[in-house]
């Protein structure tokens, strides 16, 4: 994708404004056909600020139009970059960024008001680190039109934090159809367990003609107490799916046996 934005500097009071124009071509993510985009503007290195633009909802060329200003002296321009980060809503689970892009100052001509237009570029891969992985089972029951999702067990969970040991884990299955989260269940919460097992059944009322076109997201989640609950990892399958999931999807569709397979969490 693309994004459109100016960049102005006024010496007297020291502000340099970031107006967000519009993007475009941006690219959805797995199992969806649109997003509900936003940008988190940011200065590097001291990453002062860190502001961000207003939710553009299932779009996939958002239009902005919003002023973000920063308070910035003038002699810190030549050392300062710009960030844009391009995030994708999720009410039910983490933000996932989309795209970025990084703008020395010190190449703008601040003279008069610059108009750019850039293209962006993936976000950063994280490092790779093992996040943990889960065995579930699935199966489709065509003449009670009813989808079963068996989550045995998780295995070398981490915390969000390093260095935190302690987790409470638990696993919740949603089904997607046409970029909309239709239907959800979760499993209990196992306490202080970061190899939990569940052994525990959910199922779904989903009719036949709807099997082909769902995406089944598995996604662990660290309970808290206080605050929003951490999601650890997530696997996504669909008939898109390609490795391991792909092999568990077709398991699904072809057979009326209910095979456990491991997944890696990413």
């Amino acid at each position: 994708g693309n994004i459109h934005f100016s960049l102005e500097y006024n010496k007297e009071t020291s502000i340099l404004t970031v107006h967000l124009i519009q993007a475009q071509d941006l690219v959805p993510r797995d199992c969806s056909s649109t997003l509900d985009p936003y940008c988190r503007v940011s200065l590097l290195p001291d990453r002062r600020g860190d502001l961000q633009s207003k939710i553009q909802r299932k779009t996939l060329n958002p239009i902005f139009e919003e002023p973000l200003m920063f308070e910035l002296g003038a002699n810190k321009l030549p050392s300062t970059t710009l960030e844009i980060l391009v995030f994708d809503y999720d009410q039910f689970s983490q933000d996932e960024c989309i795209g970025q892009l990084h703008v020395s100052l010190d190449t703008v001509d601040f003279s008069e008001k610059t108009i750019l237009w850039k293209g962006l570029m993936p976000p950063d891969k994280p490092k790779d680190v093992k996040i943990g992985d889960i065995m579930f089972s699935m199966s489709y029951l065509q003449s009670a039109e009813r989808l079963t999702v068996a989550v045995t067990k998780a295995r070398n969970l981490r915390h969000p934090e390093d260095g935190k040991l302690s987790l409470d884990p638990y696993t919740k299955v949603t089904l997607i159809l046409s970029n909309r989260k239709t239907k959800k269940r979760k499993t209990s919460t196992s306490r202080g367990d970061c190899n939990p097992e569940w052994n525990e059944a959910l199922v779904f009322n989903l009719p036949n003609e709807y099997l082909d076109t769902i995406c089944i997201d598995v996604s662990v989640f660290h309970e808290n107490k206080i605050g929003n609950d951490e999601l650890l990892g997530r696997v996504r399958l669909s008939g898109d799916s390609d490795g391991d999931e792909n092999i568990h999807w077709q398991d699904l569709v072809s057979s009326k046996c209910a095979r456990a397979r491991w997944h890696h969490l990413s």
